[in-house]
């Protein structure tokens, strides 16, 4: 290979180019031998040369044939030199273009392949937002038809509770029955407080003896005369018992052929389909009804019997109550406000219980105060409380009955009834 290589010289001296050729080349053109297998031309080569721009002249002007000679063998030593680097070149960039077309057909395979996935994955992102848009309205739909039905419902359910008042005798649901037999124990307890307070305990623990002949024993076996919490106990049981019977759905104060409609409901109950079952309901509802719009009328006979049912009640309880406390007696006769005598709490008592009774019967379903047996009921925590936190035992005094909703629906405790349990079998009354 041969390199040429332009010396530094002065602006108007004439331009040297060096040719420089491998060292072999250059010991055979010094030397004139070839190397060693080879045949020497020395006609033809030359070591080295100087040659300048002038083609090989003299300065006189006069041409130079050796001159000549070996420019023109160095021309054809670098033409030879050139043609075979274009060729070596032009291999070898045949070569890299072909290792390069190898190496990137996979590459682009492979990004067509992307290509058509990404393509793929697109199509379904539109088709899963088309679907998400459709599902998003018909959810909203779904939502606005949901809200539409429960306005619906709380009309129909308005309408149907407008229409079930408007056949009960009073304005009272189930809650508000149970809140006013609260109102009538606390307001029994509070008058049971203060005549126990105010009464001698001896007269009036003979008195309460007497009271229920099943009784008797067991009250004597909590001896005498008894604790002021016990004297509470048994007084308030006195009352409840008078009051309760107000509260039964076969007793209706005011109508004065409760016999007759008794009988009617009962016959009803036996006979009748159970297509037309609720029909003994709305008969009780419809009278009770009656009763509640007319009771004020002093002319009609509802509010003459209703009277009469309200003068009969007062007077059992407050005798009951004058013989356990004769005091109330005094009090009362030498009290001249009638609102402070306790005669008049106790008409507030029995009236209360009345329109209390009232309000039981124009409902839809049976209230009813559950019947206890005592000295033979066991004691039932789903229905009782006992007076001094006992779980079990024999029912001895059974001071409020529970209260339970049922007919034709499921029996359910509406308000526990308060009992007092023996452990003792010898001490619970026969």
């Amino acid at each position: 290979m041969t390199w040429a290589i332009p010396l530094l010289r002065p602006k108007f001296a004439p331009r040297l180019i060096i040719h420089l050729t491998c060292p072999e080349k250059m010991l055979q053109r010094m030397t004139g031998r070839a190397p060693s297998g080879q045949v020497s031309h020395p006609g033809n080569e030359a070591p080295w040369h100087l040659a300048n721009e002038g083609g090989g002249q003299k300065k006189g002007g006069e041409e130079d044939p050796g001159q000549d000679n070996i420019n023109g063998a160095a021309g054809d030593t670098i033409g030879n030199k050139r043609s075979m680097s274009t060729r070596s070149t032009a291999s070898s960039a045949a070569g890299g273009k072909g290792a390069c077309a190898t190496a990137v057909a996979p590459l682009k395979a492979q990004l067509e392949r992307r290509k058509r996935l990404l393509e793929n994955l697109q199509v379904e992102q539109q088709q899963y937002q088309s679907d998400n848009k459709i599902l998003s309205e018909r959810i909203e739909a779904l939502k606005a038809k949901q809200e539409q039905r429960r306005t619906d419902m709380k009309q129909l359910q308005d309408n149907f509770d407008k229409h079930v008042r408007s056949l009960r005798a009073t304005n009272d649901d189930l809650d508000s029955v149970g809140e006013k037999i609260k109102s009538l124990k606390e307001n029994i307890n509070d008058l049971a407080s203060v005549l126990v307070e105010r009464g001698d305990a001896e007269a009036a623990t003979k008195a309460l003896s007497t009271f229920w002949l099943n009784l008797n024993s067991a009250i004597e076996e909590m001896g005498c005369p008894l604790p002021k919490h016990r004297l509470q106990m048994l007084t308030e049981k006195f009352m409840m018992d008078v009051l309760v019977q107000n509260l039964n759905l076969n007793v209706f104060p005011g109508v004065e052929i409760v016999d007759a409609y008794n009988q009617l409901q009962y016959w009803l109950e036996d006979n009748i389909s159970d297509q037309n079952a609720a029909f003994p309901v709305r008969l009780r509802q419809e009278v009770a009804l009656v009763v509640f719009k007319t009771e004020t009328d002093k002319e009609s006979d509802v509010y003459r019997s209703r009277h009469s049912a309200l003068q009969n009640n007062w007077k059992y309880l407050y005798s009951g109550i004058v013989k356990a406390y004769p005091f109330v007696y005094q009090h009362d006769k030498a009290e001249p406000d009638v609102r402070r005598h306790y005669g008049a709490k106790v008409q507030l008592l029995v009236d209360q219980a009345i329109n209390l009774g009232l309000a039981i019967k124009g409902q839809e379903l049976d209230v009813t105060a559950a019947a206890v047996t005592e000295g033979e009921q066991v004691f039932d925590p789903e229905l009782m409380v006992d007076e001094d936190g006992q779980t079990s035992g024999t029912v001895c005094f059974c001071v409020c009955p529970p209260f339970v909703v049922g007919n034709p629906a499921p029996i359910k405790t509406l308000l526990k009834g308060r009992v007092l349990c023996n452990l003792s079998p010898k001490s619970a009354p026969k």
